[in-house]
C-alpha cells in the first residue's frame, strides 16, 4: 500500500466536516486556521489544548482571543475538566522541558 501525504487546507476541513483524523489535522496543522479547526472538525481536548488554546496555530490575532469556553462551545463532547486536565498537562510538561 503506498502512503501519500496529505497537506490539508482551510477548505479541505469546511467541505469534509469530522472528515480527519487527528493525526491527518496535526500533520497539517501549520497550514489550517484555528477557527476552521474548531468549528469544523471533531477534535479531542488534548488537541486543543496543543494547538487550539496555546495559540500554535493562531493565523491572525482573532484566533488569539479563543478561549476555554469556545472550546467547549464548538466542541461540546468535550468536558471542561477534561479541557481543563489537557491544558494543566500540556503546561507541566512544557515546563520539565525547559
Amino acid at each position: 500500500m503506498l502512503h501519500v501525504s496529505l497537506t490539508l487546507t482551510d477548505f479541505d476541513l469546511i467541505k469534509n466536516k469530522n472528515g480527519y483524523t487527528l493525526a491527518e489535522l496535526e500533520a497539517s496543522v501549520e497550514n489550517l486556521s484555528v477557527k476552521y479547526l474548531l468549528n469544523y472538525q471533531k477534535l479531542d481536548a488534548e488537541f486543543c489544548a496543543k494547538y487550539i488554546l496555546s495559540d500554535y496555530c493562531a493565523t491572525c490575532v482573532e484566533d488569539t482571543y479563543i478561549c476555554t469556553g469556545d472550546v467547549l462551545r464548538k466542541q461540546p463532547h468535550i468536558s471542561r475538566a477534561d479541557l481543563n486536565r489537557a491544558c494543566l498537562t500540556l503546561k507541566f510538561n512544557s515546563f520539565e522541558q525547559d
